[in-house]
């Protein structure tokens, strides 16, 4: 499976987690969404037969670890919604314990750990890390699981063994032959034209000096009507590209349960079309018109839609679905997909795809990632919530009131000074703050920050008695320290969030990308949770709005009464 970065001209955006696509913002297809169900969703079978008996998951072992002050730490996600968010993760620490003679343990290195997560209702996923080291990234569990894992960072090893030893033996094989293909495959940049970006420095010469010493690791996609046929025909004719993967897992068959193995295969058929579909989406999707006469789109628009019914993988169960991230993933795209070429609502599109509790994890998933682009997230939370069955999805679309719609208290969080010392939410109130959240690998947080953030607070923001302050998520403290002037300015209060406290605030806030600004009233209420970056002019206008509203909340003696510089 190819790599494939997307250039961004325009990004603004940075996600706090490697990966090789810069999104561009786009508008969430269809504004005015239609409710009425129309016709009935295309699922076969009860999506209660999803939902077993409660049984809890054991995992145990033992680990050889020479940097004895990072501690392991085992994250559970039941209900996966989007890479980025945070909805009921639950996060363990176990105690790791020295081995004795008595029980076989030896080697004096060796400690020894045992963690039993709650009750699970169905497969959920599992990620397990040792300090910032990820040695398991969401692996499937099942319910009823006990998994024995021997981690031996001394020789980096990881063993499992155990009654549920065969299926995450067969991920990891999966995992391992996945990453094995895609470090042995080119990185592919897709871009309109590859002459401007080569003729640019001496960035042709480094390229092809590369490509000479280490052989062709970067290619080049052009935006064309060629290569746009040639990735509707991998769609459609899928060929061997996942066909070793497919190998290796029936090789594996008789050791899974039937459950375990159609789940799998679910992730392999979604992980592969999701890639295409997303590069179709954000790469190709929008230039069509320039790629196409005015009278060849309806049929190119046709052919897409058509495609995206064809691969709608409907031999696999509700069930399966219910938990497949890949599967999740994939149907988000397709189905904007349809959505854009029968110019309807994505929901709406939804409906007549999915009924019942498919069609509000859909939902769930659709909401949290795009309600914050919508002009009135409350009144579309108000309107959908009738149509959702499940109450954990009623629970989940409830709570991005709290993400979406200023007038909540901010949180109760903890943060930490400069000088190590901390400081807590309640004291950042008794003047309006605009709270800038940042982390220093993050570019485009920098020129946020250099470009409007900070002349915005110099020019007009202070002396109007707004404060700034800087909150920086680096888990590693040198790193604040030693990137403070580029993201932020050291003359302005600068904070930083713990790794626990991060993770509290990302997951209330449904934070998925960076630089983001609070806009606190001096009650410490959020007013607004960004302001636009169209350009200087419409951000400051912005804030000039957002201080008038906060000054009429207030009375005459709390703030200024003049907004004019």
């Amino acid at each position: 499976m190819k790599k494939n970065i997307l250039i961004c001209l325009v990004g603004l955006l940075c996600l706090p987690t490697s990966t090789l696509t810069a999104q561009v913002a786009d508008s969430p297809p269809g504004q005015n969404l239609v409710y009425s169900l129309g016709n009935p969703g295309q699922e076969s079978e009860s999506s209660s037969a999803s939902v077993g008996e409660q049984a809890p998951v054991v995992i145990y072992g033992e680990i050889i670890n020479p940097d004895s002050l990072s501690p392991l730490k085992i994250s559970v996600t039941p209900y996966y919604l989007s890479r980025s968010s945070r909805f009921k993760k639950s996060h363990f620490t176990p105690d790791l314990n020295r081995g004795t003679f008595w029980d076989g343990v030896l080697d004096p290195r060796v400690q020894k750990f045992a963690l039993e997560i709650p009750d699970l209702l169905r497969p959920a996923y599992i990620s397990l890390k040792v300090g910032e080291k990820e040695l398991l990234d969401n692996y499937l569990v099942f319910p009823h699981d006990s998994l024995k894992i021997d981690i031996d960072l001394m020789d980096m090893q990881l063993v499992f063994g155990g009654p549920s030893q065969a299926f995450f033996e067969v991920q990891y094989q999966l995992h391992r032959l996945q990453k094995t293909k895609q470090f042995n495959s080119p990185s592919k940049v897709v871009l309109g034209s590859a002459e401007k970006l080569l003729s640019q420095k001496d960035y042709r010469a480094q390229w092809e000096a590369n490509n000479k010493l280490f052989g062709s690791r970067l290619e080049f996609e052009k935006l064309d009507v060629s290569s746009f046929n040639d990735l509707l025909e991998e769609i459609e004719f899928r060929g061997d590209a996942i066909d070793e993967e497919l190998e290796l897992l029936l090789g594996m068959e008789r050791s899974l349960t039937p459950s375990q193995s159609e789940l799998l295969t679910l992730e392999l058929y979604a992980g592969y079309y999701h890639d295409l579909l997303h590069r179709l989406y954000l790469s190709y999707y929008s230039r069509l018109p320039s790629l196409y006469d005015t009278e060849e789109l309806p049929v190119i628009y046709g052919r897409i839609n058509q495609l995206m019914k064809d691969i709608a993988l409907k031999d696999f169960s509700v069930s399966a679905k219910l938990v497949s991230a890949n599967w999740l993933n994939q149907e988000m795209d397709r189905l904007t997909l349809i959505s854009l070429t029968e110019h309807k609502p994505f929901l709406q599109i939804a409906q007549e795809q999915h009924d019942s509790e498919l069609l509000d994890r859909v939902g769930a998933a659709f909401l949290t990632q795009n309600l914050s682009r919508y002009p009135d997230p409350a009144k579309l939370i108000r309107d959908y919530l009738p149509e959702v069955s499940r109450n954990v999805w009623t629970d989940k679309i409830a709570s991005l009131k709290s993400a979406t719609v200023p007038g909540e208290k901010l949180i109760s969080l903890t943060f930490e000074k400069l000088n190590g010392d901390t400081v807590s939410t309640d004291e950042l109130s008794g003047q309006p703050v605009l709270l800038y959240f940042y982390f220093s690998t993050c570019i485009h947080s920098a020129h946020y920050f250099q470009d409007l953030l900070y002349p915005l607070y110099e020019s007009k923001a202070k002396s109007l008695g707004v404060e700034l302050v800087a909150v920086s998520v680096d888990e590693d403290t040198t790193l604040w320290h030693n990137q403070l002037e580029a993201y932020s300015h050291p003359e302005i209060t600068n904070l930083r969030l713990s790794a626990e406290e991060k993770e509290k605030w990302r997951a209330y806030y449904e934070i998925a990308s960076f630089p983001r600004t609070f806009f606190l009233d001096a009650d410490g209420t959020i007013r607004s949770f960004g302001l636009t970056r169209e350009s200087y002019q419409a951000f400051e206008q912005e804030f000039t709005e957002l201080y008038s509203e906060i000054q009429h909340r207030n009375t005459p003696d709390t703030l200024p009464k003049s907004i004019s510089k």
